[in-house]
């Protein structure tokens, strides 16, 4: 989805950036953040030892990030919180990169870019941990 929004977003301002060059973009950010990301939770359960985890949320508590500042913190803003952590935030700058240099937007804008991502992502996760 990002890659298709980044993609629209270039044709939107005029620049010339080829789908499948944005998207296999994306889809390296998505595949080094998403196995670090993995492996990092795998140390984690097997360091503190599965049977102490009852369901994925708690595995996702106990990964470093915002969520384990305020551990006890529900609702939406506990999921916010836990969606935000050191792989979203690489992943929200190599997504702003990808922008800046695909795009040829300023740093700014790229930067803002970034934000909006790590945004649209916490959102995202927020919603779909009510579903």
């Amino acid at each position: 989805m990002s890659a298709l929004a980044t993609w629209l977003l270039a044709m939107l301002l005029g620049k010339k950036a080829p789908f499948r060059t944005v998207f296999s973009g994306f889809l390296h950010i998505a595949v080094i953040s998403t196995g670090v990301s993995s492996l990092v939770a795998g140390a984690v359960t097997l360091s503190i030892g599965a049977e102490n985890f009852t369901s994925y949320d708690a595995i996702d508590r106990s990964m470093p990030g915002l969520g384990m500042l305020l551990p006890m913190s529900g609702g939406w803003i506990g999921q916010a919180l836990v969606a935000v952590t050191p792989f979203s935030i690489w992943s929200a700058g190599l997504a702003g990169a990808l922008v800046y240099v695909f795009l040829g937007l300023s740093k700014s804008q790229a930067w803002l870019a970034a934000i909006v991502f790590l945004g649209l992502g916490v959102i995202l996760q927020v919603c779909l941990s009510y579903v």
